[in-house]
């Protein structure tokens, strides 16, 4: 994500070298601004020319980062923002004199879109100036998303926005229209204030950085972010307070969604989990009942056959998306995990205790049985057992007097309804403690 989170990134020592990215301006203040709803929803082509934008808020006070308002000479920036029941519209006017020359090397999304002549959007819609989200979207209309929990150390490069949006280039400007669906931004309630913040690089101009004139010392510094009045929801009483999909092991995952209803009646939410091209989702559906926070669980089931395949957790009101949550599973990990420890002390009045990482989904673990078989260095079985695997972990423990120092290799297998569901081995060495105990 962008350099300007110098921690991320660990170029902080770079920044440091830059005291007008770290200085706030001098005088300027945190400013409270109002959004209007439109009935005509703006287009999004990048064109700028329909009646959507119609009464929207402008912004056009942008400064150099750190250095308050802009010289006369450093071209002007203008954002218009707008909403409706589904979208928050952004839209940007920016002048760029070298707008032949315009730097756009990013073609995918969530690549290093902010390399390039870009705009940037921050947006806290709880107003708590913890949780907010960072959209970067190039002069070529490519797009990169992330989440924060209060500082960009925390960054979630997995989070899906659903941004769409549209540029067009013209002699001496660029133009960018966005929509984002509030179905993709961690709403707090139907008419909380928001805080948030705008800026541009310009990379033609050797990455010459603009925002909004506020007390902001860099583009991530929320405790100084404006304050967006005015985006009534009375469609959304119920808010998503978090989401998750669970660990994404193998097995049965548990989906999570905890709902707030911010409205007067009992509503009747819907949520659903599923994976593309593997059947009908699963779902649950849920009474919320006013000023009362609920957590529903969807379980799903996750196989290696997933792989490379989107998984999709939506919660609904009636027919309208109240959140959307989306992630490309990766190639699944290992089943079995590396040893913690590979030496182990063992005495006469103890036992030797393995503790061998399953990476199981949390709803398949009592399901499962860890079977195991040891063989000493001449290959020979020297014991065996099961265990049941009831959280990360499975524990195997080795009794004296059968166990001798010397080197063994455990013959690891995970068992459901009789079936093996992976296998492993691994290497353990036992020792005879010195001191008597098993450290």
């Amino acid at each position: 994500m962008p350099y300007h989170s110098s921690l991320v990134l660990g170029v902080l020592c770079l920044f440091a070298t830059l005291p007008r990215c770290l200085a706030a301006p001098a005088g300027a203040e945190i400013r409270t601004h109002r959004i209007a709803r439109t009935t005509t929803p703006p287009r999004v082509d990048g064109a700028l020319d329909d009646d959507g934008w119609r009464g929207a808020l402008v912004l056009e006070d942008f400064g150099l980062l750190g250095g308050g308002k802009t010289d006369v000479d450093v071209p002007g920036t203008r954002a218009m923002l707008a909403y409706d029941a589904d979208y928050l519209y952004v839209a940007f006017r920016c002048d760029e004199p070298q707008s032949d020359r315009l730097v756009v090397r990013t073609t995918e999304h969530d690549g290093q879109t902010w390399t390039d002549d870009c705009v940037e959007l921050f947006f806290n819609p709880s107003g708590d100036r913890r949780r907010y989200v960072q959209i970067v979207i190039n002069a070529a209309g490519v797009t990169a998303d992330a989440s924060f929990d209060g500082s960009p150390e925390t960054m979630d490069l997995g989070y899906e926005s659903g941004t769409e949006a549209a540029t067009r280039v013209g002699n001496g400007q660029w133009t960018l229209e966005v929509r984002i669906p509030f179905s993709g931004l961690p709403l707090a309630g139907p008419s909380t204030a928001w805080t948030f913040h705008l800026a541009r690089t310009r990379s033609t101009a050797g990455q010459h950085l603009t925002m909004l004139r506020s007390p902001a010392s860099s583009f991530h510094d929320i405790a100084a972010f404006d304050v967006l009045e005015g985006i009534l929801l009375p469609e959304r009483p119920i808010g998503v307070l978090c989401a998750s999909l669970g660990t994404m092991f193998r097995g049965r995952n548990t989906a999570r969604a905890t709902l707030r209803n911010w409205g007067k009646r009992v509503e009747t939410v819907d949520v659903s989990v599923g994976v593309a091209d593997a059947g009908s989702p699963s779902r649950r559906s849920v009474r919320v009942e006013p000023g009362q926070t609920t957590t529903v669980t969807v379980p799903w089931d996750l196989g290696a056959e997933a792989s490379g395949r989107r998984v999709r957790l939506v919660v609904r009101l009636g027919q309208r998306v109240l959140h959307e949550r989306s992630v490309i599973i990766g190639p699944l990990q290992d089943v079995f995990g590396r040893l913690r420890r590979n030496a182990y002390c063992i005495r006469w009045d103890a036992f030797v205790k393995i503790a061998v990482p399953v990476r199981i989904a949390e709803g398949s673990r009592r399901e499962v049985q860890l079977h195991w078989e040891a063989g000493g260095a001449d290959g020979r079985p020297v014991g065996s057992g099961q265990t049941v695997v009831r959280d990360a972990t499975a524990v195997i423990r080795l009794y004296w007097p059968r166990w001798q120092p010397g080197r063994y290799t455990l013959h690891l297998e995970l068992v459901q309804d009789g079936r093996a569901l992976a296998s492993a081995e691994r290497t353990v060495l036992l020792v005879e403690s010195p001191t008597g105990d098993d450290g």
